[in-house]
Protein backbone atom coordinates (compact mmCIF):
# COMPACT_ATOMS: atom_id res chain seq x y z
CA UNK A 1 0.00 0.00 0.00
CA UNK A 2 3.14 2.46 0.87
CA UNK A 3 4.67 1.72 -2.41
CA UNK A 4 2.49 3.60 -4.57
CA UNK A 5 3.12 7.07 -2.26
CA UNK A 6 6.81 6.28 -1.96
CA UNK A 7 7.39 6.07 -5.91
CA UNK A 8 5.06 9.03 -6.23
CA UNK A 9 7.12 11.32 -4.04
CA UNK A 10 10.34 10.02 -5.60
CA UNK A 11 8.78 11.45 -8.95
CA UNK A 12 7.61 14.73 -7.59
CA UNK A 13 11.25 15.67 -5.74
CA UNK A 14 12.80 14.88 -8.96
CA UNK A 15 10.55 16.98 -10.86
CA UNK A 16 11.03 20.06 -7.79
CA UNK A 17 14.77 19.29 -8.44
CA UNK A 18 14.69 19.58 -12.30
CA UNK A 19 12.94 22.62 -12.42
CA UNK A 20 15.12 24.23 -8.98
CA UNK A 21 18.46 23.37 -11.65
CA UNK A 22 16.39 25.27 -14.27
CA UNK A 23 15.35 28.04 -12.08
CA UNK A 24 19.06 28.39 -10.42
CA UNK A 25 20.35 28.32 -14.29
CA UNK A 26 17.95 31.22 -15.75
CA UNK A 27 18.85 33.44 -12.72
CA UNK A 28 22.65 33.14 -13.21
CA UNK A 29 22.50 33.44 -17.19
CA UNK A 30 20.37 36.43 -15.97
CA UNK A 31 23.06 37.81 -13.55
CA UNK A 32 25.63 37.42 -16.13
CA UNK A 33 23.86 39.53 -19.01
CA UNK A 34 23.03 36.79 -21.04
CA UNK A 35 19.98 37.66 -22.02
CA UNK A 36 18.19 37.86 -25.74
CA UNK A 37 20.12 41.56 -26.81
CA UNK A 38 23.33 40.47 -25.69
CA UNK A 39 23.19 37.52 -27.94
CA UNK A 40 22.02 39.30 -30.98
CA UNK A 41 25.02 39.67 -33.61
CA UNK A 42 25.13 42.59 -36.05
CA UNK A 43 24.40 45.43 -33.41
CA UNK A 44 26.04 48.89 -33.73
CA UNK A 45 27.48 49.10 -30.52
CA UNK A 46 30.61 47.63 -29.78
CA UNK A 47 33.04 47.45 -26.46
CA UNK A 48 36.43 47.70 -27.98
CA UNK A 49 38.62 47.51 -24.84
CA UNK A 50 38.03 48.42 -21.00
CA UNK A 51 40.58 48.80 -18.18
CA UNK A 52 39.86 48.77 -14.70
CA UNK A 53 41.16 51.80 -12.42
CA UNK A 54 40.09 50.66 -9.22
CA UNK A 55 37.93 47.79 -7.78
CA UNK A 56 34.53 49.59 -8.97
CA UNK A 57 36.01 52.22 -11.91
CA UNK A 58 36.91 51.89 -15.43
CA UNK A 59 38.00 53.28 -18.90
CA UNK A 60 35.64 51.87 -21.26
CA UNK A 61 36.17 52.54 -25.20
CA UNK A 62 32.69 52.09 -27.36
CA UNK A 63 32.25 51.93 -30.84
CA UNK A 64 29.24 53.47 -32.53
CA UNK A 65 28.44 52.45 -35.98
CA UNK A 66 31.58 52.51 -38.34
CA UNK A 67 32.95 55.83 -36.90
CA UNK A 68 32.79 57.06 -33.62
CA UNK A 69 34.24 56.12 -30.87
CA UNK A 70 33.11 57.06 -27.33
CA UNK A 71 35.80 57.15 -24.29
CA UNK A 72 33.89 56.44 -21.79
CA UNK A 73 34.19 56.65 -17.82
CA UNK A 74 32.17 53.86 -15.80
CA UNK A 75 32.01 54.09 -12.22
CA UNK A 76 28.81 52.13 -9.55
CA UNK A 77 26.99 55.35 -9.90
CA UNK A 78 27.07 56.73 -13.30
CA UNK A 79 28.95 56.74 -16.95
CA UNK A 80 30.78 59.80 -17.91
CA UNK A 81 31.11 60.55 -21.50
CA UNK A 82 35.32 61.86 -21.41
CA UNK A 83 36.07 62.21 -24.82
CA UNK A 84 34.25 61.07 -28.39
CA UNK A 85 36.62 60.54 -31.26
CA UNK A 86 36.13 60.27 -34.75
CA UNK A 87 37.76 57.36 -36.85
CA UNK A 88 39.74 59.78 -38.62
CA UNK A 89 41.52 61.01 -35.38
CA UNK A 90 42.46 57.67 -34.19
CA UNK A 91 44.33 56.03 -37.19
CA UNK A 92 47.30 58.28 -39.14
CA UNK A 93 47.52 57.50 -43.00
CA UNK A 94 49.93 55.09 -42.94
CA UNK A 95 47.41 53.21 -40.54
CA UNK A 96 44.60 53.68 -43.02
CA UNK A 97 46.24 51.77 -45.85
CA UNK A 98 46.81 49.01 -43.72
CA UNK A 99 44.00 46.37 -42.72
CA UNK A 100 41.26 48.46 -41.90
CA UNK A 101 39.61 45.57 -39.77
CA UNK A 102 42.24 45.62 -37.37
CA UNK A 103 41.34 46.01 -34.23
CA UNK A 104 42.41 49.94 -32.62
CA UNK A 105 44.30 48.79 -28.93
CA UNK A 106 42.97 50.66 -25.41
CA UNK A 107 46.32 52.27 -25.23
CA UNK A 108 46.85 53.55 -28.17
CA UNK A 109 42.46 55.02 -27.74
CA UNK A 110 43.69 56.43 -24.26
CA UNK A 111 46.62 58.06 -26.10
CA UNK A 112 44.99 60.07 -28.74
CA UNK A 113 42.36 61.01 -26.25
CA UNK A 114 44.47 62.50 -23.95
CA UNK A 115 46.91 64.46 -26.72
CA UNK A 116 43.68 65.97 -28.11
CA UNK A 117 42.10 67.08 -24.43
CA UNK A 118 45.76 68.43 -23.83
CA UNK A 119 46.35 66.09 -21.21
CA UNK A 120 49.25 63.63 -20.40
CA UNK A 121 49.32 60.59 -18.82
CA UNK A 122 52.18 58.95 -17.62
CA UNK A 123 52.65 55.43 -17.30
Amino acid sequence: MMAPAISFLKVIGALGLIIGLMALLFFLLKKMGWNRTALKQGSLIQVLDSRMLTPKKSLVAVQIGDNEVLLLGVSEQNITLLSRLEDGNLSSSDDKQENKAEKRSFSDLLDRSTRKRGMRVDQ
